[in-house]
């Protein structure tokens, strides 16, 4: 279950890069720590706080791992379904890549 809440979190903010996430979400999880005092016992040390959250591999092995689940899914529910495939014309304003939408019908 962490696995996919680190993913769908990380999908969340595309733009956001794994290396930098890794050390964005300790220092605002330390920050609401801080303004909530929770932060203040003596056995509060920053060293393993710092190094109790994902790594940027951690973070890309969970997001691969949860596209992996969806398509799983994806192909289960498509199972023996007629399936309907659109697509633009491709290469407008220099995009390279179709738009496709995958479509059936759910009766």
């Amino acid at each position: 279950m962490s696995q996919q809440l680190w993913a769908i979190a990380m999908a969340a903010v595309p733009s956001l890069a794994f290396s930098a996430a890794q050390f964005l979400v300790p220092l605002v999880v330390k920050a609401f720590f801080l303004d909530t005092n929770l932060f203040n016992c003596a056995k509060c040390n920053d060293d393993l706080f710092a190094t109790s959250f994902p790594s940027d591999w951690y973070l890309r092995k969970c997001q691969w791992h949860q596209a992996t689940r969806d398509t799983m899914l994806l192909g289960h529910e498509l199972k023996n379904k007629r399936i309907y495939v659109s697509a633009d014309k491709g290469n407008k304003r220099g995009v390279g890549h179709f738009v496709k939408i995958v479509s059936w019908w759910k009766y």
